[in-house]
């Protein structure tokens, strides 16, 4: 009996051995995909990638909210500003090595399920592996650079997929997708074309996608289950949150007033630090504010929300959005970052990129009395 006990113990007591150790070789499994996780300031850190998930990429689409953003060329220059919620959400940037099937780059994610606390306590998540199909603009090492945009879901037909015979791939991941395997912004097309393409932002918005290497710059969007891609030459090679390949919308909303911003500007933007400039003139909190006229032009969900601007509720979101707005910074920002639902956008980072070079500058949560940059040829 004794002898039956002490054998039912000594399994388990292997069976647990044996958990515990495919336990760690998964553990150092999933370590080995990522390295050098640096914080680097304040929501902003940097870790590199030899390799990243890909099965579960979908799970970042269930915490995706819809953003705002823009995008403009301009020679050699390629800027972006993200525009999302004030909150405590880290921006990344991405380092990922080059394979024999696949393209180095560097570019920029945000991934809505990792908050700051979380990554400064040193704990493993697996939603770490899974940040570099959350790039949201890149350039690789053949200069062809990536960056995606919202656009308002009902200004067309449902995009249910554009290739039936393709692999599927959705919206948000293009940025990922065109890095790894395009060495042209043609080639980039192409490759769009041969895929599936479906997808949305919590029913409500599409993406569309500016892509240009050192010779062209495309705008792709997605139109009757087609891939449509227009090269934009010359001047006004901008891209916000309305379509450019539909003239049809309305004088103030998709971002109207960002691209008047960037249009007016344009030229200013001809070198690396004009470019940085242009986008700090559109930064998400100068572009909408409220300066005691009848008019508050804004995308955020709850203006779409609040269809009476007479009403006591549009007046007190007013009041709120000034009285953030005015203490910017000083009192109540910190405070505001762990909310949900919170009325203040901004824009959570702005990147410039030196195409000839490979160069990237990163401004934090618009903080531009500093800036980060970092050279593709650095990823090794």
């Amino acid at each position: 009996m004794k002898k039956s006990k002490l054998l039912f113990i000594s399994i388990i007591l292997l069976l647990i051995f044996i958990i515990a150790i495919l336990f760690i070789l998964n553990f150092v499994k999933a370590k080995q995909k990522y390295s050098n996780l640096k914080k680097v300031a304040p929501y902003l850190y940097e870790i590199t990638y030899n390799d990243y998930t890909k099965d579960d990429a979908l799970e970042t689409i269930n915490d995706q909210e819809a953003f705002g953003c823009s995008s403009v060329r301009n020679g050699n220059f390629y800027g972006r500003n993200f525009d999302y919620i004030f909150n405590d959400v880290p921006e990344f940037i991405v380092k990922v090595k080059a394979t024999k099937t696949r393209h180095a780059s560097i570019g920029v994610a945000n991934h809505m399920g990792l908050r700051e606390s979380k990554i400064d306590s040193g704990e493993y998540d697996k939603q770490l592996e899974l940040i570099p199909n959350a790039t949201l603009d890149g350039i690789n090492d053949s200069g062809v650079i990536c960056s995606i945009n919202v656009v308002p879901l009902e200004d067309v037909e449902p995009v249910t997929g554009t290739n039936p015979n393709g692999e599927n791939l959705h919206m948000l991941f293009i940025p990922r997708f065109v890095l790894d395997n395009a060495s042209s912004a043609d080639e980039a097309i192409e490759l769009l074309k041969s895929k599936n393409i479906y997808g949305d932002l919590k029913g409500k918005y599409y993406l569309h996608a500016m892509i240009a290497d050192e010779n062209k710059t495309y705008i792709v969007e997605f139109i009757n289950n087609k891939v449509v891609a227009k090269e934009k030459k010359g001047n006004e090679q901008i891209m916000t949150n309305y379509y450019n390949n539909i003239e049809d919308y309305t004088e103030h909303s998709s971002g109207i007033e960002r691209y008047n911003i960037l249009k007016n500007y344009y030229d200013e933007a001809s070198t690396f630090d004009g470019m940085w400039n242009l986008l700090k003139r559109v930064r998400f909190s100068n572009v909408y504010r409220y300066d005691n006229k009848q008019e508050f032009y804004s995308e955020m969900a709850t203006q779409s929300l609040i269809k009476n601007q007479n009403s006591n509720e549009w007046k007190n979101m007013l009041n709120q959005l000034n009285q953030i707005k005015n203490n910017y910074w000083i009192t109540i920002a910190d405070n505001l970052r762990s909310q949900d639902n919170i009325l203040f956008w901004h824009t959570t980072h702005n990147s410039t990129y030196d195409i000839k070079n490979r160069k990237l500058r990163i401004t934090i949560q618009e903080d531009y009395n500093n800036y980060y940059e970092y050279y593709l040829k650095d990823v090794k």
